[in-house]
């Protein structure tokens, strides 16, 4: 097994499911995700910014994500990003983020990866919804932290 989908399995988004749905999404994230390293203080996703269906799994190093005037969160990797968006009616990005440190990311497509949810036919209806239901409390869960 990857070491990269090892850290994805380990994102407290995925724990939640049973070892072999785990190990059906990572495998879904590592076929479609490209690795991009950040370099201190440079900026993954603007508030603001138009949707460009992306979010990301950190793999390595650590996120600021700051939104408005309230105090930044700081996420430590394995750890899902650019979720809220999926959330959002504005179709814009809920925050700034930036890396704190040089960062390692699995960058990703929204769309291709709800499709490949759906083409697999060893993630079925049931798990579908398990699965959507966990990323709407996952991001209700951030949102609350930035309150």
């Amino acid at each position: 097994m990857s070491s990269d989908k090892e850290k994805i399995m380990q994102a407290p988004l995925f724990v939640a499911f049973s070892p072999a749905l785990r190990d059906h999404l990572a495998d879904i994230l590592v076929d479609i995700g490209k690795k991009r390293v950040l370099k201190k203080g440079e900026q993954l996703y603007a508030e603001g910014a138009e949707d460009d269906n992306t979010g990301a799994v950190l793999l390595d190093g650590e996120l600021i994500v700051a939104f408005g005037a309230k105090p930044p969160l700081v996420l430590h990797a394995p750890e899902l990003v650019g979720e809220m968006q999926q959330f959002n009616t504005f179709g814009t990005r809920t925050a700034t983020v930036c890396a704190k440190d040089p960062t390692t990311l699995l960058e990703f497509a929204w769309h291709e990866f709800v499709a490949h949810i759906q083409e697999r036919l060893d993630i079925g209806h049931t798990d579908q919804l398990l699965i959507r239901d966990a990323f709407t409390k996952f991001a209700g869960d951030r949102f609350k932290r930035r309150q």
